[in-house]
């Protein structure tokens, strides 16, 4: 594969043994980030000018005109795109970060993650630093795509809310984990998030969560909520605010033997609903490892025409 373009830092690697280690510790380093998946591999497509701005398409040889996005200067690349254009160098500014990022450009984008990286590696709070900078480079590069491919153009401040927003999430998730200490066959009933969309979502992971705690194998999810079923069978754009959850979604999906998402009305999904305003009623956390309360089998019981009350 061709690292750089002028080959340079492949000819570095077949010359040079302590440049092969350097590289490799990057690369080990890139996949040990606190950040999901999706985005390690964003900044390795980064690094290894593998992203599909127009320069790198231009030497794939696809016809495509080599302009930012964005700004629409000439030659879209990493660094103009995530350092150089007008909007990228507001947001670094306006973030909590407060970056210069004119002073971050470099030759390439490499160069401008090591200068990076070594300005806030001996931080004690770096890996909080590192996880809010590829959340920015990540929330950068998905408005760009909204300029191309939907025509939607974003101010700063929109992008801030939405990278505040994402990273928040992704932080609430990772504490909620470290503080999980459930038993087995116990389920927690409540979850709290900024919106009726992020809060079904996350619902579905919890789901998939238990049933892998549960070493099922074979799992039907049935959700009244067919915006999010449709996103998670990608019938439907995502919405940015999902990014993670549902890529969390997908990541738990890939351990199970097999899994569907079906859509059912909310009448024909009458347990659920009413655990959902029990616990809302309740206002609490509601933890149960057997039929109880009285109301949800009765009301499973009338879903299979079954006459037991109790």
């Amino acid at each position: 594969m061709e690292l750089m373009e002028n080959e340079a830092l492949g000819r570095k690697w077949r010359g040079s043994s302590s440049e092969k280690t350097k590289h490799n510790q990057l690369w080990r380093s890139i996949w040990s980030l606190d950040v999901p998946s999706k985005m390690k591999f964003f900044i390795w497509k980064c690094c290894n000018h593998a992203l599909a701005v127009r320069r790198n398409l231009k030497r794939r040889h696809m016809r495509v005109d080599n302009v930012c996005g964005v700004c629409r200067h000439v030659d879209e690349m990493e660094n103009r795109l995530f350092f150089h254009c007008e909007l990228s160098h507001i947001f670094w500014f306006c973030s909590p970060l407060q970056l210069n990022s004119f002073e971050l450009e470099r030759s390439d984008f490499l160069q401008s993650w090591e200068r990076f990286c070594n300005r806030v590696i001996e931080l004690e709070n770096a890996v909080d630093i590192l996880q809010e900078f590829i959340f920015g480079l990540w929330r950068l590069w998905k408005n760009r795509n909204d300029v191309i491919f939907n025509g939607r153009y974003q101010q700063p401040i929109e992008i801030l809310e939405a990278w505040k927003r994402n990273i928040a999430e992704y932080r609430n998730v990772k504490e909620q984990g470290r503080q999980e200490a459930r038993p087995r066959r116990e389920w927690l009933g409540v979850l709290c998030f900024h919106s009726t969309a992020v809060a079904e979502a996350a619902s579905i992971r919890e789901a998939l969560k238990f049933c892998l705690l549960q070493d099922f194998n074979d799992v039907i999810i049935k959700s009244d909520a067919k915006a999010i079923v449709q996103m998670i069978r990608n019938e439907l754009a995502q919405d940015f605010r999902l990014e993670c959850i549902l890529g969390d979604i997908e990541s738990l999906a890939r351990r199970l033997q097999f899994v569907s998402f079906d859509f059912v009305p909310r009448e024909s999904n009458h347990a659920a609903h009413s655990v959902a305003k029990f616990v809302f009623k309740e206002e609490r956390a509601y933890v149960w490892d057997c039929i109880d309360p009285e109301f949800l089998f009765n009301i499973l019981a009338e879903d299979i025409n079954l006459s037991l009350r109790i």
